[in-house]
């Protein structure tokens, strides 16, 4: 399917409507940090795991 180049498309975004759906991300992300399934929890368990090895290593 081929868009025609003089086509009129709705481009108009309102603030509201950007404000709703970060507002609606943002509690997405929180129910997800809180039920321990946001995608990237194991590799921030690395990256902590990392940081105090180094940290122990530094302090020796």
């Amino acid at each position: 399917m081929k868009a025609e180049p003089n086509a009129e498309v709705d481009k108009t975004v309102t603030i509201d409507k950007l404000l709703a759906d970060i507002y609606q991300f943002i509690e997405e992300l929180e129910q997800q940090v809180k039920n321990n399934t946001y995608p990237l929890k194991q590799q921030v368990t690395q990256v902590g795991n990392i940081a105090s090895s180094r940290d122990r290593i530094v302090s020796d």
